[in-house]
């Protein structure tokens, strides 16, 4: 375990070594570290989701995708939040390193990271559904989490 912790601190050291080095690229990762801008574009995806279609057909899978979303997310925050959170608790990258934060700094665990794990719950939820928007979903997860690490937020793992 202290082998992949140093690991997961070394990765996490360089990601975020790269702030300050491009401006364009921290005013980005500002915006998107956020706990709105993602969060409400997902929801705005979803809505459209909800609502767009062009068959009837189309209409039962797309509810299903985001009734499924809405459903991983309730799991994953009532397992992280309450089950993990509760048994586990790691510091933030902040806490125990020197890091360029973009961001404020949270104070429950680091280990698992809500937000994350709420991103890719709705993510992959629409997934099995609609692929197309799943995939959307998913690569916006994984930017979201990578802008928290770079950010000094979140630990990689």
């Amino acid at each position: 375990m202290e082998t992949l912790n140093r690991i997961d601190e070394e990765i996490f050291l360089w990601l975020n070594g790269w702030v300050g080095r491009a401006r364009g690229l921290d005013m980005v990762v500002e915006l998107v570290i956020s706990d709105y801008m993602v969060p409400v574009l997902m929801s705005l995806i979803l809505l459209g989701l909800w609502f767009a279609y062009r068959t009837e057909a189309e209409h039962r899978l797309n509810q299903r995708a985001v009734l499924n979303a809405l459903g991983g997310l309730a799991i994953a925050s009532l397992v992280v939040d309450w089950l993990i959170n509760t048994l586990y608790f790691r510091h933030r990258p902040f806490v125990d390193h020197t890091v360029s934060l973009l961001f404020y700094k949270p104070t429950d665990s680091s280990f698992p990271a809500n937000p994350a794990a709420v991103a890719f719950a709705v993510a992959m939820g629409v997934w099995f559904w609609n692929r197309r928007i799943g995939v959307v979903l998913c690569c916006l997860a994984v930017f979201y989490t990578l802008a928290r690490v770079y950010g000094g937020v979140f630990y990689p793992l």
